[in-house]
């Protein structure tokens, strides 16, 4: 008598369609849980020291604390390419003292982004100084972008991309932020970045086994990987009644299959 597990075929398009979707959950909820664990330990720290939220800057001791978790979180995720926090922080409106020539003179406090980053490639995790220039931080000014306004503006996680990431790495990225909150004031993100690379390396042979073309999609509808060679990652998902859309309750994507297309053997039993 067979047993479940042995009726149980790999390579049925049921089921193959079920493990491309459960590694699709997996990337995302392993990116979306470095991002929340970040923030957490992030919100604990800052709590505890009592920081003015409005005016944050992080102090040595909570950077110290801060670049840890990431390094741990980052050793501890699979697929999470990149980790880190961002906060931008107004001025203050202090004046500063400063000596010039023998006199005191004063320089009032300016606007400041933090963004402490770290990368990891090859299991190697490293640190990424982007906050030490704060002039190309001012000409980015990363609170325009999708992964930091949306948590600022909704006080939600988000997930963004694929975008073109020209703060940290420069390549095709899927972001996800979760907003840190300390007595209700918004103090900035945890985040988390996955390239479109590593998606595709991972997604890309499960896709292929599938009888018809296949899309990832993203929450606006653009294209993060496919193997239909005329929609191209990044291109506008060409929605059609005939793809099988499935949505997962544990992340924003959409896994679409088409039908297989049929083969000149299918269309020549077909005349006959």
């Amino acid at each position: 008598m067979q047993t479940d597990s042995s009726l149980w075929d790999a390579d049925h398009p049921s089921n193959l369609i079920d493990a491309c979707n459960s590694r699709l959950e997996a990337l995302f909820c392993d990116l979306q849980e470095v991002a929340a664990r970040i923030a957490a330990y992030l919100t604990q720290v800052i709590a505890k020291e009592g920081a003015d939220v409005e005016h944050l800057r992080l102090s040595e001791e909570a950077r110290a604390l801060l670049q840890r978790e990431i390094i741990d979180r980052l050793g501890d995720a699979r697929w999470c390419d990149g980790a880190g926090f961002a906060n931008y922080s107004a001025p203050s409106g202090a004046v500063l003292p400063i000596a010039t020539g023998g006199e005191v003179a004063a320089l009032q406090d300016s606007e400041y982004w933090t963004l402490e980053w770290w990368v990891s490639e090859a299991g190697d995790v490293r640190q990424v100084p982007l906050e030490s220039d704060q002039g190309r931080q001012r000409r980015v000014d990363f609170r325009s972008f999708d992964w930091f306004r949306e948590p600022a503006d909704r006080g939600r996680a988000h997930v963004a991309g694929p975008y073109v990431d020209y703060v940290c790495n420069g390549s095709y990225t899927v972001t996800a932020a979760h907003p840190v909150f300390i007595d209700g004031r918004f103090a900035g993100v945890g985040v988390a970045d996955i390239l479109v690379s590593t998606i595709e390396r991972e997604m890309s042979q499960l896709l292929r086994r599938l009888a018809g073309p296949a899309v990832i999609v993203n929450p606006d509808g653009r294209v993060v990987v496919s193997t239909e060679p005329s929609v191209r990652p990044g291109a506008l998902w060409p929605v059609d009644d005939q793809w099988q859309v499935i949505v997962s309750p544990n992340h924003p994507f959409r896994l679409a299959v088409s039908p297989p297309k049929p083969s000149s053997l299918s269309r020549d039993r077909d005349l006959r």
